[in-house]
């Protein structure tokens, strides 16, 4: 049988019944993960977009005076980097992985959630959410790594004395945009790890 998504991708799924009940409870486990996954995610994308737009501002209010600087280049790529896990679409992933372990009507409404879960996602479709965490997780690590190399420019900017308030409010920020991103880097992990105990039982 198959399920839909919010996607309105096809993903499918196996009945309860063909689980033992002693693997039960290791889908249970793997659900209450997947709740904590979602609530968490709510929390550090909104902190991430939050601090977008604060960057946001210091990017138009700065562009025209500062793009031939080098410490400029690096306030271009944190926003574009930022701006590319922010449009990953982490929640509505989540989400469609939730669902998977319900028989959904049309149209999906998160109340669904609240039911005892029918189904688990094929081993197909377990693959399918994991190559999408390799693939994020893989842009989560690039951007710590721009992130490490934007903070050596904007350090480098304030030891000049020149444009010391701008300096430091995007180190501030950066580092914010830090501890939100290594967040994420953990909930993906968790995403992960939820996904593997539900391969093993299939």
């Amino acid at each position: 049988m198959s399920s839909n998504h919010p996607g309105h991708l096809v993903h499918t799924t196996i009945p309860r019944g063909s689980l033992d009940v002693s693997l039960h409870t290791t889908v249970d486990e793997s659900l209450k993960d997947l709740k904590i996954v979602h609530q968490r995610l709510e929390e550090n994308i909104t902190a991430l977009s939050s601090e977008l737009r604060l960057l946001e501002r210091i990017y138009y209010k700065g562009k025209n005076q500062h793009r031939a600087a080098l410490f400029w280049r690096k306030v271009i790529e944190v926003r574009r980097i930022c701006t590319r896990i922010s449009c990953l679409g982490a929640i509505g992933v989540v989400e469609e992985l939730r669902y998977t372990f319900y028989d959904t009507p049309d149209p999906i409404t998160p109340k669904i959630l609240r039911r005892p879960w029918n189904r688990v996602p094929s081993i197909a479709s377990c693959t399918f959410f994991m190559d999408w965490l390799s693939t994020t997780s893989q842009l989560v690590n690039q951007t710590r790594s721009c992130f490490r190399l934007a903070h050596q420019s904007f350090t480098q900017q304030i030891q000049t004395a020149s444009f010391l308030p701008l300096g430091l409010a995007l180190i501030s920020i950066l580092s914010r945009l830090d501890f939100v991103v290594a967040e994420l880097h953990g909930i993906f992990g968790m995403q992960w790890q939820a996904l593997q105990r539900i391969l093993y039982i299939l």
